[in-house]
């Protein structure tokens, strides 16, 4: 049964990002109240964390957040390994869905990962595309130079990695930006194709195949696109087919258009899997003329 878990206020988290991420050409951007952000993460971070404490809903007749059981490194965190994926995803079975699409929660939950000593504030400065540079190391170098533009974008970082930024990229913040949230997802995706009796697919497998951009194209499928893709029936066939031919992200996308070209013409969400992959098959076989 799902459990409603603590989390933030929605309304004062995305009032407190609006206070601290500036839209480009803005006064504020690099300005006195970003740096004290960043300064302050580094330097005292039981303090900084006190400044999200003011978010917090009641916790009444709430479930508190269990955390992984060991420390992580920076690297794990932004890009949790399949072991760290799986634990999260145990420790979070029972969160609702529509809880885990919001940044308010994950943000809480990263929170509570600092708190408890899993990961440290810095490492939420880190970026995935430059593993050479620490978030801790970025922090410095954007405080010791001028450029507004880089200090904006390292509290964008910090928010992201927390739980998502709803100004940025709206539903698919959760999905793409935060890397506890986009484990927990993937890992739930990769089991509920798992767990279809019809095929002998290896969890681990189905996780990693989800990783880079087919996710990115998957997300973007389900949330922004093409909305049928959510149907778990036909999401499902979608992840089995790119594990068994190894699509890259492109190959990716040309399934789901074909997905969507017969959608139009076809309600595909109703249709058992074994019809779904004749389907597709049908629609992906080369074109005589």
């Amino acid at each position: 049964m799902d459990s409603e878990f603590n989390t933030y206020d929605r309304m004062s988290l995305e009032q407190l990002q609006k206070e601290l991420i500036f839209r480009k050409g803005h006064a504020n951007r690099g300005g006195e109240a970003q740096r004290e952000f960043l300064h302050s993460l580094v330097e005292n971070e039981d303090q900084w964390i006190k400044g999200f404490e003011d978010l917090h809903v009641s916790t009444k007749d709430l479930t508190p957040c269990p955390t992984p059981s060991e420390q992580m490194s920076e690297r794990e965190f932004l890009n949790p390994p399949f072991s760290t994926e799986r634990e999260i995803a145990n420790l979070l079975k029972e969160l609702p869905r529509r809880q885990a699409s919001q940044p308010e929660f994950w943000t809480h939950y990263t929170i509570e990962m600092i708190k408890q000593g899993r990961i440290s504030t810095t490492f939420l400065a880190a970026r995935r595309d430059v593993p050479t540079q620490s978030g801790r190391d970025r922090i410095d170098a954007v405080l010791k130079g001028q450029d507004g533009t880089e200090i904006d974008s390292c509290v964008r970082s910090v928010f992201r990695n927390l739980g998502g930024i709803y100004s940025d990229r709206a539903k698919r913040t959760t999905y793409l930006d935060c890397p506890t949230s986009r484990a927990w997802w993937r890992h739930n995706f990769a089991w509920e194709c798992y767990s279809c009796p019809t095929w002998n697919l290896d969890l681990e497998q189905i996780s990693n195949t989800l990783r880079g951009g087919v996710w990115e194209e998957l997300v973007q499928s389900i949330v922004s696109r093409m909305t049928v893709i959510g149907a778990s029936n036909i999401r499902n066939v979608l992840i089995h087919h790119i594990v068994e031919t190894e699509q890259s992200r492109q190959g990716f996308k040309a399934i789901v258009d074909a997905v969507g070209k017969r959608c139009t013409v076809q309600m595909l969400a109703v249709l058992p899997i074994s019809e779904l992959q004749q389907i597709l098959r049908s629609e992906l076989a080369p074109k005589t003329s």
